[in-house]
């Protein structure tokens, strides 16, 4: 359980290197960004929305013509920043400061982080055998990560009163062994937790900290 939270909180980590890291992309001249954003297509390519996880999923840069990425590589490359698309139309972008995106065929971003593990920036909430086993939250992610024992989840925007609503919906829908609520405050800050485990062996544990809040499901 401990392996799962430390990801929330790397993931958030990673979210907020990215975010100074394109601050630091956006200081470049007027001149500079405007020539490098324009493709062949007459689009543009916006370097710094992707490395912020904020670039578009409903235009596939890996789907583009050939003409069309190699006029992003070589703006990338007048940036310092490294872009490249392998075979099945994946694009990674690297901008030699630590930060890798990557933005898959379905149009989804994803970033690296220190240990080497890809997280999904934003999006919508994921597919697999963890997330089925609780009630689809009607939150905005921050981003989420995924191995083979562990789904964790941050949410964006999300008050306490949401995520004790958020915890019930969890409990009713089986996650009722085991039962441990924590609902507190501490010099000022407050903390709710509940944990749980259902009778298919996932445990699962939603938290909010003076306004952060994430989500994490082992097994």
């Amino acid at each position: 359980m401990k392996k799962a939270l430390i990801v929330i909180i790397s993931l958030i980590m990673a979210l907020l290197l990215i975010s100074c890291s394109s601050n630091g992309t956006e200081k470049q001249s007027t001149e500079s960004k405007s020539q490098t954003e324009t493709t062949s297509e007459g689009g543009t390519f916006d370097f710094i929305s992707a490395l912020s996880g904020k670039g578009p999923t409903d235009i596939i840069f890996g789907k583009k013509s050939e003409e069309v990425k190699n006029d992003i590589i070589e703006a990338g490359k007048s940036m310092g920043i490294d872009v490249s698309f392998d075979s099945e139309g994946k694009m990674t972008i690297d901008d030699g400061k630590g930060t890798i995106v990557r933005q898959n065929t379905d149009g989804s971003w994803m970033v690296k982080d220190a240990n080497g593990s890809w997280a999904q920036l934003g999006g919508e909430w994921p597919d697999n055998e963890f997330t089925r086993q609780v009630p689809k939250p009607e939150f905005t992610l921050v981003g989420a990560a995924l191995d083979n024992d562990n789904f964790a989840v941050a949410f964006n925007n999300v008050t306490l009163e949401q995520i004790k609503a958020y915890a019930e919906k969890i409990k009713d829908s089986g996650f009722n062994l085991n039962v441990d609520v924590q609902d507190k405050t501490v010099l000022g800050v407050t903390m709710y937790t509940f944990e749980a485990d259902n009778a298919a062996g996932y445990h699962v544990t939603i938290k909010i900290v003076s306004g952060v809040s994430g989500l994490t499901i082992s097994k």
